[in-house]
């Protein structure tokens, strides 16, 4: 039951956590591709530089971890009770597949769903094989990601780190405009500019994305992520090495003394090390009773946070676009923007779970899945 809270801790924490780093590509689209020409000023560049060090890639790897665990008992149950366990995880795979795209083109570009949704069709057949065999595919696709980032790391940047398939003067054009259709349009062209349908995009997830989802079947069905808890001094010693250590290499990918595409390793390495910290620190802080308390909220938030991520975007869809918020709004009243969504986020969460055992969109999915 305490590994169960401590996994919805997280997944609600991650679901914070991403809200802060998607708000800024919903607030301006290429935020990403030129954040120091557009943040032109020094307290703009520190704000922004923060969200890099302590965000920025630390969450995904934890949501991808947490959705390799979902899988592994998923399959584990399915088994037990004799069920067609094939057929249902790929059913609710697809379905899943489905959410993302629809939320990829009508809401925000930025979806990761689908790339999860994607991965987890390689991940379905491993499961059927003895651990060891999701071992070396971890362990050889992690060898192949990082000779394709030190390969990279050595080549010179053009600055092409980016493709956006949107027109950022249209998009702009049409918010001003009220021009629903045309904003949506210019969401599909990026969504499918940069979605994980792509040849490009299964290759980049499946060296990057996958070996994290494997890694939490892995220590699932190893039954290592109980022994956290079991070895509580050398897991916190652990976990603030791979704090320390990831908030290190990701300071070095923020200090501007390299091109875009270095910096992009640095956060990427640097993120999944810190991504490592911070679950190992919840995992310990959910073991003492008043922190539990404490926590409590952000587990409601990890039980309903398909439901919340997909609210996350409408509510930044409205303000940006319908609202006209777009490119108008400083950084640091978008974090304060953040923090009001995710307040009104945690009071949601609350008080819909003392009525109702699930989310809407945890209900509907769950329902696809066992079609009952």
């Amino acid at each position: 039951m305490q590994r169960i809270m401590s996994l919805d801790v997280m997944r609600g924490l991650s679901i914070c956590g991403i809200l802060f780093m998607n708000i800024l590509g919903f607030h301006y689209l290429n935020v990403y591709y030129e954040p120091f020409i557009y943040y032109d000023n020094r307290i703009s560049r520190w704000l922004y530089k923060l969200n890099e060090i302590f965000v920025f890639n630390s969450f995904y790897p934890i949501f991808a971890f947490l959705f390799g665990i979902g899988l592994a008992i998923m399959f584990r149950n399915t088994q037990s009770r004799n069920e067609n366990t094939l057929w249902i995880m790929y059913r609710r795979i697809i379905a899943m597949l489905l959410f993302g795209a629809l939320h990829g083109y009508l809401l925000f570009y930025g979806d990761i769903m689908n790339a999860y949704a994607v991965m987890a069709l390689f991940v379905i057949p491993l499961l059927y094989l003895p651990n060891v065999i999701s071992i070396i595919v971890a362990s050889i696709l992690g060898i192949i990601g990082l000779l394709s980032y030190v390969a990279t790391y050595f080549m010179t940047d053009s600055g092409g780190d980016f493709i956006s398939g949107a027109n950022e003067t249209v998009l702009y054009q049409a918010i001003q405009d009220g021009n629903i259709r045309e904003i949506v349009h210019q969401n599909m062209m990026e969504f499918n500019a940069s979605n994980a349908l792509t040849f490009i995009g299964i290759i980049s997830n499946v060296i990057t994305l996958l070996p994290f989802i494997l890694l939490g079947v892995i220590l699932f069905r190893s039954g290592a992520l109980s022994k956290i808890t079991a070895h509580r001094n050398i897991s916190m010693i652990v976990a603030a090495l791979a704090t320390v250590i990831g908030l290190a290499i990701k300071y070095h990918g923020v200090k501007g003394q390299i091109t875009m595409t270095q910096s992009q390793i640095f956060l990427y390495y640097g993120g999944s090390m810190l991504s490592v910290g911070y679950f190992m620190f919840v995992t310990l802080m959910c073991e003492h009773p008043l922190l539990q308390k404490i926590l409590k909220p952000f587990q409601n938030m990890g039980k309903l946070s398909f439901t919340l991520y997909i609210m996350q975007s409408m509510i930044m869809f409205i303000i940006f676009y319908i609202c006209k918020g777009y490119d108008r709004i400083p950084i640091d009243f978008l974090y304060c923007l953040a923090g009001l969504i995710i307040i009104m986020q945690l009071l949601f969460s609350h008080f819909y779970l003392k009525r109702f055992k699930m989310g809407p969109l945890e209900f509907i999915w769950r329902k696809i899945t066992y079609l009952k």
